[in-house]
């Protein structure tokens, strides 16, 4: 075996097992072993596997660098699989970076004209396009490519764990919470030699218990296991989702007190630094969980339960009129929470106009709702 196909096999095992800081720089010294002896080919192969592993870190200026380095200089007899990889991973970083709807078609426009002359992975284009839908607000179209994409999956391409988990989220979305159900189990019968598939299944079996409203012992045991399968895994995407739903479990447990508290949980969550937010996802994510948390601190100044704003299955219930027990903390927390709000809708609106949709204004003015529901129940003035 050559120098740089057993230095292949070394980064290999490490991104089956998550390591994908280590598996990026393994792979990285083979391509330059390859290009040594003239294989472009293998150095080819190499950098768009390290380009994979530096995107799954999250580092996805890095990963569009070394992908379009690989693309420029991509030679005739390119491996198949990693010529397809690169065409696709261009779109997945795209639609994670800047997802503008007329670049994406001219994208896709590629990877189907690449389709036709070339052996690919058939469950790829419909589970990237069940994305790019999913990412539209289009949820029931974004199920129905999942299902596509997982009937057509020839054991090769996308794993079908990522298939089943990005189904779960929209039906989820769709509250089918049975469906969803139903697609968490699917992840337990595929994909296993990989770190990462326990761990979304575990996040999204968390999420489902949120959604359904168990009982708050039961969500944190689910919580715990979540975090388990976390440990070990240097995936961003990973860090950032076990950051976010952990505040969010803990804003609801009531015996935890007061969210503007400096030992609450979820305020600790917040303070923690998140690991770079190139993905426009998690930006948005991150200026809505801070608006949740200001709604959950502006409901705890007036009595009112707590409740999750993600799905919103158990509204909140506000008296007619309500007297905070401290007139000036309250409206210091209304200040904030409209803020909150005015700092993710124009995010919304960024990003909304970038992919052609609005589901993300509506999701921030129902918060607004909410504010304001607490707020005229204490009488205050509207902003």
């Amino acid at each position: 075996m050559s120098h740089h196909s057993s230095l292949a096999k070394e980064a290999r095992q490490s991104y089956l097992e998550g390591r994908y800081a280590e598996s990026a720089l393994v792979y990285r010294r083979a391509a330059a072993a390859a290009l040594d002896i003239g294989d472009r080919a293998a150095w080819f192969g190499h950098t768009s596997w390290a380009a994979s592993a530096t995107k799954n870190l999250g580092d996805l200026p890095s990963a569009l660098a070394l992908f379009l380095a690989a693309r420029q200089a991509e030679p005739e007899d390119a491996p198949q699989f990693e010529a397809w990889m690169a065409r696709k991973d261009l779109i997945d970083i795209t639609l994670a970076t800047h997802p503008e709807v007329t670049r994406l078609e001219s994208l896709f426009g590629d990877l189907r004209g690449y389709a036709l002359t070339n052996h690919v992975c058939r469950g790829d284009i419909p589970y990237l396009e069940a994305e790019f839908r999913r990412m539209k607000g289009e949820w029931s179209a974004a199920l129905n490519g999942c299902e596509t994409a997982w009937r057509e999956h020839d054991g090769s391409g996308y794993l079908k764990s990522k298939t089943a988990y990005t189904a779960a989220q929209c039906a989820l979305q769709l509250g089918q919470r049975s469906v969803c159900a139903d697609w968490i189990e699917a992840m337990s019968g595929c994909d296993q030699e990989f770190r990462t598939t326990p761990a979304i299944r575990s996040e999204m079996a968390l999420k489902l218990a949120v959604a359904e409203g168990r009982d708050p012992h039961e969500v944190a045991t689910k919580l715990r296991t979540y975090a388990d399968a976390v440990v070990g895994i240097d995936e961003a995407v990973s860090v950032a989702a076990l950051r976010e739903v952990t505040a969010r479990v803990h804003l609801l447990d009531s015996t935890n007190g007061d969210p503007a508290a400096r030992r609450h949980p979820s305020r600790r969550e917040l303070c923690r630094r998140c690991p770079r937010r190139y993905s426009v996802e998690r930006r948005y994510g991150a200026r809505v969980l801070l608006l949740d948390y200001r709604l959950a601190c502006l409901r705890h100044a007036v009595g009112v339960p707590p409740v999750d704003d993600v799905y919103y299955t158990r509204f909140q219930r506000v008296p007619t009129h309500v007297v905070p027990s401290d007139a000036a903390v309250f409206a210091r927390r209304l200040r904030k929470a409209r803020a909150a709000a005015q700092w993710a809708m124009r995010y919304a609106e960024e990003l909304d106009g970038m992919l052609r949709c609005n589901w993300r204004q509506q999701d921030v003015r129902a918060r607004m709702t909410r504010i304001e529901q607490i707020a005229q129940a204490v009488g205050a003035d509207a902003s």
